[in-house]
């Protein structure tokens, strides 16, 4: 073989040698990139989930709140387009007690996807009951099941309402994608005024509801620990001003509460934020989103089913207007689920 020819059969070999690392290397390049796809399939993807409470002052007042210039059916229509364009996933609403009122939100929740549970109880649960609770629900997801007490104890003008704790287990849909198998709300909205003993027997009877209808219903302990239990609404309790009234709630709601304003923003942020009351100057923190991550009843089993995102004053009572359309701001927290 001549020099060239030698030349030629080297540039040859040397060619087909780079040619099979190239393909090498692309086909290593493949299938990595086919595992990752892999592993990133075998991940579960975090659902995540927007929770609103809002009071929305929809009562019967002497003549037409004194400064809200607009009627409550208005107010009503407004809150309740102002709720689906924002999309939130979980609503729990406050001081829906008029009954044209309740109607409006509940066509256009229901009229938009949303479940919604209102007017409860049904029927008054004594002579001296001139509304019910006023508790609106409306959820992206199914309602399962739902169960409604009223509270005991009430004094004020709280005597003539049917106020207690609605609580229902909502139907996970991303479940197959999620490790949190079951997903429970509670709203309420407490003893405006009176004694502290008053609000504390709410506090104890609202815990107690809440972890009788989760616990009857979760009887394994990984699927416990695999769940998600959300309270929220117009707690009517000043943390800062009544920190022995915050305390207890906290310690009445469940073994072990965790306050998600507080757990997203710090400790140090509630002196200057957080503040939902009075509108117009909000200095007042009322309204509050817990999640419930421990019961006394199973002892030792720690709720882990979701983590907060944030949580954050919701302004939508004053979006898009220069009226405000009632005498709270709201709460919005976002939580994913594990």
């Amino acid at each position: 073989m001549s020099t060239v020819e030698t030349a030629n059969a080297s540039n040859l070999n040397g060619g087909a040698q780079q040619v099979l690392v190239t393909e090498t290397v692309v086909s290593e390049q493949a299938a990595f990139e086919q595992q990752q796809q892999q592993q990133q399939q075998k991940q579960p993807t975090k659902q995540e989930l927007s929770i609103l409470t809002q009071n929305c002052k929809l009562l019967l007042v002497v003549g037409e709140w004194p400064v809200m210039p607009i009627g409550a059916s208005t107010r009503a229509r407004r809150i309740a387009d102002r709720l689906v364009a924002n999309a939130y996933d979980i609503i729990g609403l406050n001081e829906v007690f008029l009954k044209e009122s309740t109607a409006i939100v509940k066509s256009v929740l229901e009229s938009s996807g949303y479940n919604v549970i209102t007017s409860i109880p049904e029927s008054l649960p004594s002579m001296i009951k001139f509304v019910n609770s006023g508790l609106l629900l409306a959820s992206r997801l199914p309602i399962i099941a739902h169960h409604f007490e009223s509270y005991t104890q009430a004094s004020g003008m709280d005597v003539f309402a049917a106020k207690g704790i609605l609580v229902a287990e909502l139907e996970n849909t991303n479940n197959s994608e999620s490790t949190a198998s079951r997903i429970f709300v509670a709203i309420s909205h407490l003893q405006s005024e009176g004694s502290d003993a008053i609000m504390e027997s709410q506090f104890v009877h609202a815990g107690a509801v809440i972890q009788k209808f989760v616990l009857d219903r979760v009887t394994n302990d990984d699927e416990l620990r695999a769940s998600t239990v959300l309270v929220f609404g117009d707690m009517n309790v000043i943390d800062l001003k009544t920190p022995h009234l915050y305390e207890s709630l906290l310690k009445n709601l469940s073994k072990e509460t965790v306050d998600l304003y507080v757990r997203a923003n710090g400790q140090e942020a509630v002196p200057n934020g957080g503040a939902t009351f009075p509108v117009d100057n909000p200095v007042q923190r009322l309204d509050y989103v817990f999640s419930l991550t421990e019961f006394e009843g199973r002892p030792g089993v720690k709720l882990g089913g979701s983590e907060v995102l944030s949580a954050a004053v919701d302004k939508l009572i004053v979006q898009d207007s220069d009226i405000a359309l009632s005498d709270h701001l709201g709460v919005v927290a976002k939580i994913a689920l594990l």
